[in-house]
């Protein structure tokens, strides 16, 4: 058993269990960049917004599956720090960090610096067709 002495500045705060109440949310993320370049800057994004990654691993040489904690009061620097990061998300993923950007705003948990989120990202490093590069030089996608 552990004694506090009363000489102690540091009190113990206990934190409200609904404060500390974890949401889970998966991302299905993509990009036609250099692998080591965007994971770098991912790596430094998620840095930056005071994450926590739990575990990263390659699935295969073209796929990267990340599990992380996020604090729920700095999901809008997670959301720009990825994009910024040269990652591309699928509809899903874009509605699910819309939602958390939505209920940090709007749920009295979202202002709490407790409360947290935890993130299963998906990265898939795809390459460019010559047709697809074509298209987007034109302006067509």
């Amino acid at each position: 058993m552990m004694s506090i002495s009363a000489s102690s500045t540091v009190a113990a705060v206990p934190v409200p269990a609904a404060e500390t109440a974890q949401r889970e949310v998966e991302l299905r993320c993509f990009s036609y960049e250099e692998r080591f370049g965007v994971m770098g800057a991912m790596l430094e994004a998620l840095d930056q917004c005071g994450c926590w990654v739990e575990s990263r691993e390659a699935v295969s040489a073209t796929q990267v599956e990340m599990l992380f904690t996020a604090r729920l009061s700095g999901v809008d620097e997670l959301y720009s720090g990825l994009i910024g990061a040269g990652v591309e998300m699928s509809r899903d993923s874009h509605l699910a960090m819309t939602w958390l950007c939505t209920r940090r705003r709007h749920q009295p948990e979202g202002a709490s610096p407790f409360a947290t989120v935890g993130v299963r990202l998906e990265m898939s490093f795809l390459e460019q067709t010559e047709m697809e590069a074509g298209f987007v030089a034109q302006g067509l996608a």
